[in-house]
């Protein structure tokens, strides 16, 4: 699997685009890829796709 996250995020599974899903799917996808192999704090997440205004 690979995770394009210069530019545009993209997602390909053996050289085949692979669907994103929404705008808070493709944010959760590139924090997580960003903390690869590390633990994504729950606070990080929350931010990062409601910004102040969590539900």
């Amino acid at each position: 699997m690979n995770i394009g996250l210069l530019g545009p995020l993209e997602l390909s599974q053996d050289g085949v685009p692979r669907p994103l899903g929404g705008p808070r799917q493709q944010i959760v996808l590139a924090v997580l890829a960003l903390h690869a192999n590390q633990v994504a704090p729950q606070e990080l997440l929350v931010d990062a796709v409601w910004g102040e205004s969590p539900p």
